[in-house]
This record gives structure tokens, sequence and C-alpha cells, in this order.
């Protein structure tokens, strides 16, 4: 088995943080609609972001995006702030060193043949990144724009609900259930990685852990370690199963007896974070009715509500998560892996 092993002191840990980007998640999206048979809890999505880019000339971002494998870090740069913004961190990989673009195409293709198009940043590195940049705006704007709201909401409640664990129990309650292929004991961080030829082993060094939930890195990890980047793991968050499902979900006896069938189904549906409108579309329930269920569960302390410009989402607060737990019901978490 081979293994990527993360050596964290004291000082690591205190510095680990959480951020989420969309710049990652527009190029590991991409990266789904190269193979969507790995991806198959985003069909819906794909199929979708297939017919908005079939006019698009996207040769740059598919020259480098390769469907396995290594991707060069330049394209995903760790976020230098929790909440970043999309057009700025483009202009973070627009600022790419030359060297450094260089270093890591070489390095993407060193077992393999290397398209013309990749060739493009040895020869012009500048130019290349102009273009590369052009073409992750074009497909964000046409494929994840849209779902943006609904895909923060649930990152961010998947940071808050991690940040607390952390502040509350540790690093062992951070990691625990980060990921089946993932695993903590005494300041390592192990990952496994079986796909991989050779073990690696990463001493942070005081510049601590970046961790970062991402929609499109299921149903593994992700990981940047490569020299001169903020060592960084990204995660698959919590409700990324339900992300794209219209599907009510399935009911729960002992939580209907309790609190009666509509504001259980309700409570149940939010993992990810929703929306009233897409509440009552999954549940097939008028707006008002899921309006009226959201106030009294809100009411009651089981439910937190978050705006984001001009949209309003509805998320499980502690309390909610602890009852759902507590009535026997395991919210989708750990999803199979394939074999």
């Amino acid at each position: 088995m081979k293994n990527t092993r993360i050596h964290l002191t004291a000082v690591d840990l205190n510095r680990t943080h959480f951020a989420f980007s969309p710049l990652w998640e527009a190029v590991m999206g991409f990266r789904a609609t190269l193979e969507p048979s790995r991806f198959a809890l985003h069909l819906p999505w794909i199929c979708e972001a297939q017919d908005a880019i079939k006019d698009l000339n996207l040769s740059a971002l598919t020259a480098l995006c390769l469907p396995t494998g290594y991707i060069p870090d330049f394209l995903t740069p760790p976020p230098h702030t929790p909440l970043p913004d999309f057009s700025e961190e483009l202009q973070t990989l627009l600022k790419t060193d030359p060297d450094t673009v260089r270093r890591e195409v070489l390095l993407a293709f060193e077992d393999r043949e290397m398209p013309v198009a990749a060739k493009v940043f040895l020869e012009r590195p500048e130019q290349a990144l102009i273009e590369l940049a052009q073409n992750i705006k074009l497909f964000w704007e046409r494929t994840l724009e849209p779902h943006w709201p609904r895909l923060r909401a649930m990152l961010e409640n998947d940071v808050m609900m991690r940040a607390r664990n952390l502040a509350l129990g540790g690093p062992e309650a951070l990691f625990r259930d980060l990921h089946p292929l993932v695993s903590y004991h005494d300041g390592v961080l192990e990952l496994d990685q079986t796909v991989c030829r050779t073990d690696f082993d990463i001493y942070p060094a005081g510049r601590g852990l970046l961790l970062m939930p991402s929609a499109f890195v299921w149903p593994r990890w992700n990981s940047i370690i490569g020299e001169g980047w903020q060592p960084t793991l990204a995660y698959t968050p919590r409700g990324v199963a339900n992300l794209w499902t219209n599907t009510p979900p399935k009911g729960n006896h002992s939580l209907e007896l309790l609190m009666g069938r509509g504001r259980a189904e309700v409570l149940l549906s939010l993992d990810p974070p929703s929306s009233t409108l897409e509440l009552a579309r999954r549940l097939k329930v008028s707006p008002s009715g899921i309006s009226a269920h959201l106030s009294t569960l809100e009411d009651t302390g089981l439910v937190e509500r978050q705006r984001r410009g001009r949209y309003v989402y509805y998320r499980l607060s502690p309390t909610g998560r602890s009852l759902l737990e507590l009535m026997g019901t395991v919210l989708e978490r750990e999803l199979a892996l394939p074999g």
C-alpha cells in the first residue's frame, strides 16, 4: 500500500485552517466532464455542463486537466483567504512564475506524451496562462456560476462544522470522519494513495495544513504538496450526495412521530443546505408550506438560515444535526468507494 504521510507538529496543528475555492471547483469540475464514469454522483450536472460548453474551444484547459494523474498545481493555487473571489483567484493564476509553470507541466507529462497545446506552456508560459485563464472563466460562467450559491452554502456549512469539531475535540475529532482513506494518529495524517508508485512524507515545518472541501474530489481525496505551495488536502464535504438530486429523503419513522412527517422531511433534506424553492421542488410541496415548516424548525433551534446576496439558504444547526444522530438517522457521509 502506498501512502502519503503529513507530519504535523504542534505548530502545524495550531495553524491548520479551512477555505474553499471556486477556481478549484471549476478546474476539478471540468475534469469530471472529461471522464463522467468516474464521477457518477455528478452526472446530472455533467450532462448539463457538457451541453453548455459544446461550442467552446477549451484546448488550453484540456491540455493540462488530465482525467487521471497529476494536474499542475498552478491551475489550483491554494486560496489565501477562507472566502476567495473567483476573479481574484484567476489573477493569482496569471501571476504564476514562468519557471513554476514549466516545472509542473514537465512533471505532469513525465511519463506520457505531451500534446502540442501543452508545449506552449513551456515555450510561451505568460501567453499560455492568459489563454488558460480565459478557458477557465468561460467554463465557470457557463457551468458553475449559476449553481455557485448552492455549492458555496454546502462548502461553508462543512467548514463551519469541522472548525467546530476541531475547536471542541482537537485534531482527532477533526480527522476522524474526514474520509475513509484518511487516518490520523500521533501527529501523522496518513492518506491512502494506493494508485501511486511511491510513498511520500510531507513536513509542513510550521506552515500548517489547509483543509479544503470540494464537491468534485469525490469519491477520493486530492492534495497539493508540490514545491512552493501551502500543503493542502481537499476532501468531500457532507451533503454532496444530495447536491443534484430532486429525490425526497428516505423517511425516519421515529422522527415523523416526534415532529410530523412534513417537518421531518424538511429537516432530513437540509444536507446540503437548501433554499425554500429547492426544498419545495424536491419534496413536491408548495413554497409557502416549506416556509411554514422552516419557520417552526428555526424557532426551535434545529435550523439556521444564511443569506448570500439575494439567496437565502437553510442548514441544520448543531442541535438539529445532533437530533438526527440521536434519532438514528445517519446523514450521508461515507460514500461507497470504487473497488
